[in-house]
């Protein structure tokens, strides 16, 4: 006899995990099949024995295939969380880390109390940081520069949807000025060398937009150069707060130095490695 239950939603849970075990791992797994039946069906009890459509089966066959062959959960699911806000991503943008969420803490412990702030995220991707800014300090002034179109596209619509005042300009900082003068410039720059890729995830590598990860090999601090010299142009006295690379930690805080600027300070993440820096021009 056929179990009427075979293709309940707890069975086709259970069966997209399973599948998901050799690549993920069980914990990850879960968490991917928890992601798939919340965001694709807005299923969160997975132990109902009611059956999933018959488009809903074939909309789980298709993602559970595209999961198997490594693309990330949140470019499936075309969205994610950062800081508590749902955000729109696609491959136009990275999906955002919970070390990028460390650096947003880091600027709110430091200027909670500083009302009216003028600031600027550079190569702001999906918007993460600007929005998580100015979520949490509506009174704000809050800019966003990219230099890809198709990334200014996706923040300009995760800025829509969360219904957040932020203003948006397309930018190379490498080339081009800030549109204003700030109070403080965020930034989470490319970093990686190529010659990093061998420490990567393929999944990063496969899916992942290049221009957003990737600095020239023999120029791996840049962006951290074009920064300080951005920063040492303000009028007014401006911070920097930036991610870093964490095995060029040193490095930064060499050429920052170099630059003139003051106030260099290395933090490190929940995992003990030095991902954030600071800095001021005066």
């Amino acid at each position: 006899m056929v179990d009427p239950q075979a293709n309940s939603i707890k069975q086709q849970y259970l069966l997209l995990v399973e599948k998901l075990l050799p690549t993920f791992g069980e914990r990850e797994a879960k968490s991917v099949a928890r992601i798939v039946f919340e965001d694709a069906f807005e299923i969160r009890n997975f132990e109902r024995t009611d059956l999933l459509t018959s488009d809903q089966s074939q909309q789980l066959h298709d993602i559970g295939m595209r999961l198997l062959k490594n693309e990330p959960v949140q470019y499936i699911m075309g969205r994610t969380e950062f800081y508590g806000l749902p955000l729109t991503v696609d491959n136009n943008v990275l999906i955002p880390r919970p070390e990028t969420e460390e650096l947003v803490y880091w600027i709110l412990e430091n200027h909670g109390d500083r009302p009216a702030l003028k600031v600027v995220d550079v190569g702001t991707g999906s918007g993460c940081i600007a929005m998580a800014l100015k979520k949490k300090r509506p009174d704000w002034v809050v800019h966003a520069t990219d230099v890809s179109a198709g990334a200014l596209k996706v923040a300009q619509q995760n800025a829509q949807d969360l219904n957040l005042e932020v203003h948006f300009f397309p930018q190379d900082i490498l080339t081009q000025p800030l549109p204003e003068n700030y109070d403080l410039i965020v930034s989470n720059p490319p970093y990686i060398p190529p010659s990093e890729k061998v420490l990567m995830p393929s999944q990063v590598l496969s899916y992942e937009p290049d221009l957003a990860l990737f600095v020239p090999e023999d120029q791996p601090l840049i962006f951290y150069e074009r920064l300080a010299e951005l920063i040492a142009s303000q009028i007014d006295p401006c911070q920097l707060f930036v991610e870093i690379n964490e095995h060029l930690a040193k490095e930064v805080q060499s050429v920052w130095k170099a630059k003139g600027l003051i106030g260099i300070e290395l933090q490190k993440d929940l995992q003990a490695k030095f991902r954030t820096a600071r800095a001021k021009n005066t």
